[in-house]
């Protein structure tokens, strides 16, 4: 709870909490593109008609839930859905169903839906929280699955789920080897 765990009666600090304060996210560019893609919305629904009144646009935004806190709470919601489909595939079997995601979140879904299917994960366990005792730290990972087939068959692996646009080395990568230390 508030990116925060509970370990042998004493408060750790979450994996993500601790790469959200250490590696900066450039949110300047994708908050500008969120405003303009918002504005263009409103445009579009032929909402706008005065150019010269930015706090009138600005609380058309707002009230037209086209904000860039608006869009980051719903794109938050979608990620929040796939993990919870990944974790009914890991425990039941079950594909995510596109059909119950809006047109644009689609392509995400069928990614994972096609990403199971080519590496046919076994799941041993979902929803794992870890916690490093030496370095007093936190998380839960998605998932601990060995492959089925593909490129890696075989191989057993740690998953952590993202449902961003793009990989994120920076951030991705080192919440991956946090957890995997934790683990070990």
């Amino acid at each position: 709870k508030g990116h925060k765990y509970l370990v042998n009666g004493e408060e750790y600090p979450s994996v993500t909490f601790i790469l959200d304060k250490v590696v900066p996210k450039q949110l300047g560019w994708w908050g500008m593109v969120t405003g303009v893609e918002g504005v263009c919305e409103l445009y579009h629904q032929g909402k706008i008609t005065d150019w010269t009144d930015p706090a009138g646009i600005t609380d058309l935004l707002t009230s037209n839930k086209l904000t860039v806190n608006h869009r980051r709470d719903q794109r938050g919601d979608v990620g929040k859905a796939l993990h919870k489909d990944f974790e009914r595939f890991a425990l039941e079997g079950v594909l995510p169903n596109e059909q119950t995601y809006a047109d644009e979140d689609r392509p995400r879904v069928r990614a994972l839906n096609e990403w199971i299917v080519r590496n046919e994960p076994e799941f041993q366990v979902s929803e794992v929280v870890t916690a490093s005792l030496e370095n007093r730290y936190a998380g839960t990972l998605d998932a601990k699955a060995t492959f089925g087939k593909g490129k890696f068959k075989g191989a057993y692996v740690l998953l952590d789920l993202k449902s961003s646009k793009y990989i994120y080395p920076d951030s991705h990568w080192p919440q991956l080897e946090a957890y995997e230390a934790a683990e070990v």
